[in-house]
């Protein structure tokens, strides 16, 4: 072996330096005779570790080599691996006289290889030299005929969807695209994730082999990726692996005009570490796209977001939203309907089947409703007198059933520490953090219940202590009851909230232990107040109002068993949620109030104010913090299979 090789030169000169230590130097070369070279053959290292055959090919050949041109020598060769049926390997090597390399040739029948077979051998001469290399291992495959097709525009909508990167913003950058030549509904992207491992910080791309991702183009212009799922080779987080993308029964693809596109959520995304253990939404901003070489790109994409309810004089109620779209969309509709179908809407906004609204500048737009309910609203993109592209958002109109609905009278703003949800965000220093970031929030008074308050919209991305990481965005406002003040609670309540890694991402409810535990029978309000798990309302000498929900607790739903979740850690405080605020807006109050959340929050950092985990043991269900983010609800899709 080339190591065992120069191993022995290496003790040689030791052995020669020592005898020149050792004695006269005359000594050691007095009667030495230099051995005759070795003339055993050897496989050189330069050699190649695959041949790739073409069509029409029929023979492989590279040489044997010797380090001593001598007279004519014959070696035998053995080998492992080969398909007799197809090869023809020789069962010796010849030297020719005075030759220091000897050629050997491996024949097959090239009809018996077809394209994307791959043979190993591993060669092995005979009587090799000590000093060389006397086996070699190599490949002989013969290639799918590809062609290239030049550099397409992928834009990925996986990974981006997966980390919500960018604030939810997609990235674009070229790929090299072939076409398979036998196959030429056959396509392939060359390594496609490799730029995107350079464009983000941390992100890393596998290089030991390659990644390409390739799809088929049917008659009908549908695009199916093949195989499925797919791997990416990107890794965003060395704590979870590489990034897995499956295409779902949903994400058939359409070739258009040189463009492919995908359906919103028609992908699905894992890392290694949870694969096989459901798919997290993809193609979330419906951006997967791959745009052909030399296609002049178009910019029809669609973007909407709900602004709230406008109700005129005469009663009529009106959506608000704020539309955006790209600069290619000559037109586009809007509409809203009570539905969760969201293709459905969109194709009846196509066929005109339910009324809609037409615009052709982005900015607001207002769409007549029908009343309370859960709505889906969509803007349908316009270009070259066809529509492109499709958004959508979720909204709700609480009906007058609500305990939110009734008469209210604005207390101005409100410092919100929350307990609920903060906790268990991505903050470096977990609850400690959570507490430095009191949110301004509106609070109103009621005037039909003297004692009932209302925090409004407490968890928009706008406002919310956790910026950024309600992927639900559900207007809610936030009814606290303290009738009584010394025992104050909230009862089961739609948050508004809601994150992919906490309960599968749907939108959580929210109470507090002044409500559940006497619900559960566990105790009676007084026994509870008496617990100190109970909520209180104080108001101090300088007219500061202080709300102190020493049990906040969150679930998948209003009922009793979905409920008693919150964002503990072992050994770890629960963190109460605070609301301090001013009844009579005064100066003097307001600059009170100013000073008050500070202390509070410092009392709160130390430790003064926290109630510990041991206090709230009868509900308390351990929460797990959440330290990475996905934009994403998790969910077992069906993938694709054809």
């Amino acid at each position: 072996m080339k190591f065992l090789k120069y191993s022995l030169y290496t003790l040689m000169a030791m052995a020669v330096s020592a005898s020149f230590t050792a004695c006269d130097s005359d000594d050691v070369l007095d009667g030495y005779t230099a051995g005759a070279p070795s003339d055993g053959p050897y496989f050189a290292s330069t050699l190649a570790e695959s041949y790739d055959v073409s069509a029409g090919e029929a023979s492989v050949t590279f040489d044997v080599s010797r380090a001593d041109a001598a007279g004519e020598a014959t070696y035998q060769l053995e080998v492992k691996n080969p398909d007799a049926q197809i090869f023809t390997v020789p069962a010796e090597v010849k030297f020719a006289a005075d030759a220091t390399v000897a050629p050997v040739v491996i024949s097959f029948d090239p009809a018996k290889v077809e394209d994307g077979d791959s043979y190993k051998f591993e060669l092995t001469v005979v009587g090799a030299s000590p000093y060389g290399v006397g086996s070699y291992t190599f490949t002989i495959m013969k290639p799918e005929p590809w062609k290239s097709l030049g550099m397409c525009l992928y834009t990925d909508d996986i990974a981006c969807s997966l980390y919500n990167i960018g604030g939810g913003k997609t990235f674009t950058w070229e790929v090299e695209l072939l076409q398979n030549e036998k196959t030429p509904e056959l396509y392939r992207l060359v390594n496609p994730y490799e730029p995107f491992a350079k464009m983000v910080n941390g992100a890393s791309f596998d290089n030991s082999q390659d990644y390409n991702i390739d799809f088929v183009i049917e008659e009908d212009n549908s695009v199916y990726f093949t195989p499925n799922p797919f791997y990416t080779g990107l890794t965003l987080d060395p704590t979870y692996g590489a990034i897995i993308g499956a295409q779902m029964k949903s994400g058939v693809g359409t070739l258009k005009d040189g463009v492919i596109t995908f359906p919103t959520d028609g992908f699905g995304a894992v890392e290694e570490s949870e694969y096989g253990q459901g798919w997290y939404k993809a193609n979330t901003h419906g951006a997967e796209r791959i745009v052909f070489p030399g296609v002049e790109l178009t910019d029809y994409s669609a973007e909407i977001t709900y602004a709230g309810l406008f109700i005129p004089a005469d009663g009529a109620q009106q959506a608000i939203f704020n539309v955006d779209f790209g600069a290619d969309v000559e037109n586009a509709r809007v509409a809203a309907a009570i539905t969760t179908d969201v293709e459905a809407l969109a194709n009846s906004v196509v066929a005109g089947e339910i009324e809609f609204v037409e615009v052709t500048e982005p900015g607001e737009v207002r769409v007549a409703t029908e009343g309370p309910g859960e709505y889906v609203a969509v803007i349908v993109t316009y270009g070259k007198g066809e529509p492109q592209l499709y958004a959508a958002t979720e909204f709700e109109i609480v009906g007058s059933g609500n305990v939110d609905e009734g008469n209210w009278a604005s207390l101005g703003q409100c410092d919100f520490i929350d307990g609920w949800f903060a906790v268990g965000l991505n903050f470096p220093n977990g609850a400690a953090d959570a507490l430095n970031y009191p949110a301004s929030v509106e609070i109103q008074k009621s005037e039909d219940t003297p004692g009932v308050y209302r925090l409004m919209a407490p968890y928009t991305n706008e406002t919310y202590v956790g910026l950024g990481a309600n992927a639900v965005q559900k207007v809610r406002n936030i009814v606290i009851n303290c009738e009584d003040p010394a025992y104050c609670f909230v009862e089961p309540q739609k948050s508004g909230w809601g994150n992919p890694s906490v309960q599968g991402g749907g939108e959580l409810v929210i109470c507090d232990g002044g409500y559940l535990y006497p619900a559960l029978g566990i105790g009676q309000p007084s026994q509870v107040a008496a617990a100190g798990l109970g909520s209180t309302l104080q108001v101090d000498n300088d007219g500061v109002s202080t709300i102190l929900i020493n049990s906040p607790f969150w679930g998948k739903s209003a009922d009793l068993d979905d409920l008693g979740y919150s964002f503990i850690g072992q050994g770890e405080p629960m963190i109460p949620s605070i609301i301090m605020f001013v009844e009579e807006d005064t100066p003097a109050a307001q600059a009170a109030l100013k000073k008050k959340v500070i202390a509070k929050t410092i009392d709160m950092l130390s430790g003064n104010i926290v109630r510990t985990a041991n206090k709230s043991h009868l509900m308390t269900k351990q929460g797990n913090n959440v330290k990475k983010y996905k934009n994403l609800k998790k969910a077992n899709g069906a993938i694709l299979n054809r």
